[in-house]
Formats: structure tokens, sequence, C-alpha cells
């Protein structure tokens, strides 16, 4: 945001304050605290350690061509070193299931129904294709969800009118995608959108 603003305001003075305890805001990292069981005769503080937890991939979402980060990169023209992780998640589910998040989409319908079974395959293709259309729509907007009027009067473009339809599966819970497909009660699909979420 701040070498947007640089690059878009030249002429304008520009600060940023940082809240957390090291740079990044929320592409960042966070802090906690655990008891841990042990020796009794440790004290309080003596039995709580420190672990610092990432908060996750999901803060560099939207890389692919006309995505959103994609669509900062070519503006500030950035040349940023760039390795390629495949899978680039490792999820564990509660009963100890191991999925791989591929980035590669025949990869990772493959695993999807490995885990979870082929009726799942039907649903993986739809949240596909919503999300490719979303993007699309979305890609040169930069200011979604809207917090102002400004901000709502700015979607009213041709491009995005004529994806208007889409609208009210922007606003819909992915519980009823799962209805729609018969999946509501795959408990272990659920506990893993549960996740991702």
């Amino acid at each position: 945001a701040a070498a947007l603003a640089r690059k878009r305001y030249p002429d304008r003075s520009l600060i940023v304050l940082e809240s957390h305890t090291v740079s990044g805001g929320c592409a960042s990292y966070f802090d906690r605290r655990v008891a841990l069981a042990g020796d009794a005769s440790q004290s309080v503080a003596a039995a709580k350690q420190r672990f610092r937890f990432d908060v996750g991939a999901t803060t560099l979402s939207g890389l692919e061509l006309g995505q959103p980060m994609a669509l900062v990169i070519e503006e500030l023209g950035l040349r940023l070193p760039k390795h390629h992780a495949d899978p680039g998640v490792r999820v564990v589910l509660r009963d100890g299931t191991e999925i791989l998040r591929h980035a590669d989409r025949t990869q990772w319908r493959q695993e999807a129904v490995r885990v979870f079974g082929a009726e799942v395959e039907p649903f993986w293709r739809e949240v596909e294709a919503l999300s490719a259309k979303v993007w699309g729509m979305l890609g040169g907007v930069m200011r979604f969800p809207p917090s102002s009027l400004g901000d709502a009067l700015s979607l009213a473009r041709p491009s995005l009118l004529r994806s208007a339809a889409l609208a009210p599966k922007l606003f819909q819970p992915f519980a009823l995608l799962l209805k729609k497909h018969g999946l509501a009660e795959h408990a272990r699909l659920r506990d893993f959108v549960d996740q991702q979420l």
C-alpha cells in the first residue's frame, strides 16, 4: 500500500506506522505463549513456551496473471525472485489424513478424489470455475469489498456490470455450495473446507 501510494502520489509525504512486532502487517507472524505439561516444581512462567506462527500462505494469494498481487507487482515494476513450490500447502486433518494442496489443478483434483472420494470432483470444478470468474471480475478492483460510497460507485464499470449475476455468490456461505453438491454431511470435506476458510 505504501509503495503504491508513493508511486501514485509522488509529491505527498508518506509515513508507515507498524503496530506489529515485526514489519509487514498481516503478512507477518504472531506469537502465543502456551502452558506446557511438565515438572510441577517449575514456576508458571517457566512452564510457558513461546511459539511463533506465520499467518499463512493466503496472505500472498492472487499472484497469477491478472490477479491483485500480480497487478500490484506489475504497477510497481518489480522484478521479484520467484520459487515455485508445489505442493504449496500440506494439511493434516483431525483424523490424521494428510492432504497435499497442489498448485496444478489436475494434480489437486486427483488428490481431492484420493482423500475425499470421486463424489467431490464436481464440487471442486465449480469452486475453480467460480474462482476464475471472480478473479476475472475483480482483477482491476483494488477496493473490494467497498467501504464507502465512492468505492461502491467505482464498481459500476461495464466490465463489472456484465458480471453482476456473480455478485450474490460472493456473499453466500460455502455451506450452500456443499449442500448443492450433496456434500453437507461429508465430515472430512467440511473439516478441510473449514480449515481453508
